[in-house]
């Protein structure tokens, strides 16, 4: 008795542009987390040995990108939120400075007033609390990570190298992190 074959993704080469049932399917669960593989899963095609390799084969079909892309597209407009957005709201984490939301000295630490702050400044912020205890309370303020929005926007603008086989550097470019060697040793010139 021979092996039952696997089931390959069908409809992938359909010219015209239109979509099958399970093509259109994978399309809207592929849109609530841009995982391939478990979107492949819950569009309900069967084999799911192959679910890593059939649902690269069905991002790879020009008829899924472009549904993919109209989809992504009704969302940004649904919700009104942009590459420009993020990277803006990206942005104003990266920069933010503690100094804006309190001063502190050898006698305390004084918090600006909340509508005292700049505009955009409480999108910063992560967390306000306030713990009472019977010695008093305490006030806290925590912003967003900083260095979690610088390294999100550096791979956005490609200063990090994606990992390559066989080689363990990763992060910064060697050209990148040449350039700020140079700026922190004040060297003009490149060695």
């Amino acid at each position: 008795m021979a092996a039952p074959k696997k089931q390959k993704p069908k409809g992938k080469r359909k010219s015209g542009g239109k979509l099958t049932s399970k093509q259109r399917a994978f399309v809207e669960q592929y849109l609530i987390d841009r995982n391939a593989t478990a979107a492949y899963k819950r569009a309900g095609y069967v084999d799911s040995d192959a679910a890593h390799a059939n649902s690269a084969r069905l991002i790879a079909n020009d008829s899924i990108k472009r549904a993919i892309a109209k989809g992504e597209a009704e969302i940004s407009e649904r919700t009104k939120v942009t590459v420009e957005r993020i990277e803006a709201e990206l942005a104003l984490i990266a920069v933010s400075d503690m100094v804006k939301f309190a001063d502190w000295t050898s006698t305390g630490v004084q918090f600006t007033p909340r509508d005292a702050l700049e505009a955009d400044a409480t999108r910063c912020i992560l967390e306000v609390s306030e713990t009472v205890n019977e010695s008093g309370s305490n006030l806290s303020i925590k912003l967003h990570s900083k260095l979690d929005a610088l390294k999100q926007l550096a791979k956005r603008h490609g200063f990090y190298q994606k990992p390559t086989a066989g080689k363990r550097h990763q992060g910064l470019s060697r050209e990148t992190a040449d350039m700020i060697r140079r700026r922190i040793l004040g060297i003009n010139k490149k060695t």
